[in-house]
């Protein structure tokens, strides 16, 4: 398997002494033919899309369970899986090729120009080299952001919610930049409650049909159109509780 995730449980603890469990007892997996796709988690809105993404990412620990990547334990290994918050973060104080630059210090990563270029390249960024991210709008910092990532080599990107709070014609121009991401062979899961995000671009779908999230129905598509994906999913679309 490529991915496995393993009786995953995650609890919060309020104020008051009453767990809030937001994951229960979750397995699934994508096995070595879905490497380099686009999956969507779908789930209602305020389940634990994002801590789930966390968890998968080792942003955020489980409670219970494991996350494996190609026979590895996350908690014990740099896998090579990154997150993206809903707002996608930088840091302001530097420019684009800083930033790039500054991730792979702190990963102990030699700079190679060469492949800064082509990563500049790919997410669009060039002739903004000398740019900083709190000028620009959030489809600019998510480029910065996705950048950040890439320039790491990832084998999983993690994005919540990326486009939530983006313009229409941006957020189209970012989810063709995504198809070019996944050409590299880098796997995408992509938590989301738009259907049609999901309905365009969508590899493979997660339907999470309660809360906590526990149990979901799994759909994988290859060549269908639009309107087929959407017999295909049908119902679930709007029967999630």
């Amino acid at each position: 398997m490529f991915l496995e995730l393993k009786n995953i449980t995650k609890l919060f603890n309020s104020k008051s002494g009453v767990n809030r469990r937001v994951v229960e007892n979750l397995s699934l997996t994508l096995d070595e033919s879905e490497k380099g796709k686009i999956v969507f988690f779908h789930a209602p809105f305020g389940s634990g899309k994002s801590t789930l993404l966390k968890i998968i990412s080792g942003v955020e620990s489980s409670s219970a369970g494991e996350v494996i990547v190609e026979g590895k334990n996350i908690r014990n290994n740099d896998l090579g899986l990154y997150f993206i918050p809903q707002k996608a973060t930088s840091f302001p104080w530097l420019s684009v090729q800083e930033n790039i630059e500054t991730i792979l210090k702190l990963k102990n990563q030699p700079i190679v120009p060469k492949k800064i270029k082509e990563i500049i390249s790919l997410c669009e960024l060039e002739g903004y080299e000398e740019h900083f991210p709190n000028e620009k709008s959030l489809g600019f910092r998510f480029r910065i952001s996705l950048a950040s990532c890439l320039i790491l080599s990832p084998k999983i990107l993690l994005l919540d919610e990326p486009f939530k709070e983006i313009d229409k014609v941006t957020k189209d121009e970012l989810i063709l930049l995504l198809q070019k991401v996944k050409e590299l062979g880098i796997t995408i899961i992509y938590a989301s409650s738009n259907i049609k995000e999901i309905l365009t671009v969508a590899d493979i779908v997660y339907l999470f049909e309660l809360k906590p999230l526990s149990t979901y129905k799994k759909f994988s598509f290859s060549e269908e159109s639009v309107m087929e994906k959407f017999k295909i999913l049908g119902e679930s679309l709007f029967n999630q509780n």
